[in-house]
């Protein structure tokens, strides 16, 4: 199955810590945050990535290249102004034809088994399942409300708090939604396509012992940033090896 990583934001909020650093390419020990979900992915012997770069996509091209150091194939679909997730999506759809696709956010890991939602979702004959994560408070994310069949019943805004499940950032997506999104413009996967997909075979999966964290706001990303050993248990769920970046930087190990 293809993998499209949406790598493309401006992350300004990010830049209070990394100021000329795209934010995918935040370093967790000596390598960039993207660089553990690439591992995450080929770990579990998936190959096929579409990196959607826009702000400074040149260094993430230098960096990754085609992909083969890490065992995958990487193709990339570059933003010419920016076009939000949804817009992001759509203009990388052209190169490729598969009818389910998986998308990341680029500022998030969930240690799943992506075969389970994979399952779900093909079981389901889904539009989209979105992949959810239990956490303490979800003030910052909002609150995932599912029915009992798994079907989303709601989206509740960020003023919620207290404890729940939250968009994890991982979904899967079938092709048909791709004619709700318009070309080439801005447009939010998360704020304009899953609510009209609601009633409509947009399903969630709920992971709720996996590991999860989120770079997103600099807070998040120090707190992680120099532990790098919490994103190699997500790299290591499947099969244990060692790791070495394409730079000769690093080694990731059992």
């Amino acid at each position: 199955m293809k993998f499209l990583i949406l790598a493309g934001g401006y992350g300004k909020r990010f830049r209070r810590v990394l100021t000329n650093t795209p934010k995918p390419m935040a370093p967790v020990g000596n390598l960039p945050f993207l660089e553990y979900m690439i591992y995450q992915i080929s770990s579990q012997g998936f190959k096929d990535i579409i990196l959607c770069v826009g702000y400074k996509g040149d260094e993430i091209i230098n960096y990754f290249k085609d992909g083969r150091h890490w065992s995958v194939t990487i193709d990339y679909s570059m933003e010419k102004k920016p076009l939000g997730t949804a817009g992001a999506i759509k203009l990388a759809s052209s190169r490729f034809n598969d009818q389910n696709f998986i998308v990341m956010n680029d500022d998030s890991m969930l240690g799943l088994d992506f075969q389970e939602l994979i399952s779900f979702h093909m079981m389901n004959n889904a539009k989209a399942t979105i992949a959810l994560v239990k956490v303490n408070d979800v003030k910052r994310f909002g609150r995932v409300v599912l029915k009992r069949d798994g079907t989303i019943e709601n989206f509740i805004e960020k003023n919620s708090s207290g404890q729940g499940y939250i968009n994890a950032g991982v979904y899967i997506l079938n092709r048909e939604i791709l004619n709700l999104i318009p070309e080439g413009k801005r447009y939010s996967l998360e704020k304009k396509v899953f609510p009209r997909l609601r009633g409509k075979g947009l399903y969630g999966r709920y992971f709720n012992d996996a590991f999860f964290i989120d770079i997103g706001l600099p807070e998040s990303y120090l707190q992680v940033k120099d532990q790098p050993e919490r994103l190699h248990s997500v790299i290591n769920i499947h099969r244990k090896e060692k790791f070495r970046d394409n730079q000769g930087k690093g080694t990731i190990e059992d």
